[in-house]
């Protein structure tokens, strides 16, 4: 038999009406519920971790208007706002003892990264905290501050 003679007595074929596609059934509102709540986790996520870090924004916030203001006292009101903000997260039992030396080493120790700068000599402003007539030069002030606002960028949140 040849190819010719066995299509013809088949006949000719039936194909089947196309498939209607449609969004109206109910797998694709699964799919719409899901996708919506995923949406929704994120930016519940997003949200509390915004809230979380709000205190991160007004350290900052608080460190730049210290600089601004070209305060004499800086090294006071950074170390004051470091403290307070340490004993917001860890406790005013462990860090509200700490002073010299021992609290700049605390603070290094809480931190994340590594600081890329090298490490600013903390004996200096160990001296213009508990000295009231020694004031900081303009650039160590600065490094105070940049290290200030390196801390509070990547500190360990224990919260």
């Amino acid at each position: 038999m040849n190819e010719t003679t066995t299509y013809n007595s088949i006949g000719q074929l039936i194909e089947p009406d196309p498939v209607k596609y449609s969004f109206n059934t109910p797998g694709w509102y699964l799919v719409l519920a899901l996708l919506v709540l995923i949406v929704l986790l994120v930016v519940f996520i997003q949200y509390r971790k915004y809230r979380k870090n709000a205190y991160r924004r007004e350290a900052l916030k608080e460190i730049e208007d210290i600089l601004q203001h070209k305060k004499t006292r800086a090294a006071f009101e950074i170390n004051e706002l470091l403290k307070r903000t340490a004993i917001q997260l860890y406790g005013r039992k462990k860090v509200a003892a700490l002073y010299g030396d021992e609290w700049f080493r605390f603070l290094m120790s809480c931190i994340e990264k590594q600081l890329i700068s090298p490490l600013p000599d903390f004996t200096i402003y160990t001296k213009a905290l508990y000295n009231t007539s020694y004031v900081l030069t303009e650039p160590q002030a600065n490094e105070l501050a940049h290290f200030a606002v390196f801390w509070v960028k990547n500190h360990r949140a224990n919260v």
